[in-house]
């Protein structure tokens, strides 16, 4: 089994000078959570996922010491809100995770699941001639495995 064979398709993405904000209200509205980010000419970019807005730990240049950042910022204490408010003009690009585990439409069944497995991501980009052309998210793993027990 190919992953053209089960991924999710025509995949939903966004420009990568789209705001942070229009990204999550994307995201909302169309019940994803994960947007390929692409260029003018439809190259893959990046991606964003929900994680790229919750509070990551970080580690500062030249220090053994981690601190907190939300959306590519340092997360001063009480700080959150305003970080919020600002991605209404943050661009895409600024947030995004900027190489996204990828994966071609003739791949194998068994590949794409150990990408998801050994890279501890919930989605593989598929693209073709550097464009996404679909997305596999852990659960298309299911529509696999329903397609390959009906053929048993």
């Amino acid at each position: 089994m190919r992953a053209s064979e089960f991924m999710s398709h025509p995949p939903i993405t966004i420009d990568e000078n789209a705001t942070a904000e229009q990204a999550a209200q994307l995201m909302i509205a169309k019940k994803i959570d994960c947007l390929p980010v692409i260029d003018a000419s439809g190259a893959l970019r990046g991606i964003v996922t929900p994680s790229d807005y919750t509070t990551k730990e970080v580690g500062i240049p030249f220090s053994i010491i981690r601190a907190p950042q939300v959306l590519g910022r340092w997360l001063p204490p009480g700080g959150i809100e305003a970080i919020y408010r600002s991605a209404r003009e943050t661009p895409v690009h600024a947030i995004m995770t900027r190489t996204p585990v990828t994966c071609g439409q003739t791949d194998s069944l068994d590949k794409v699941a150990s990408l998801l497995v050994d890279r501890k991501v919930h989605h593989v980009i598929v693209v073709h001639d550097h464009r996404p052309v679909g997305v596999v998210a852990r659960h298309d793993l299911l529509r696999a495995m329903t397609r390959a027990t009906a053929t048993t």
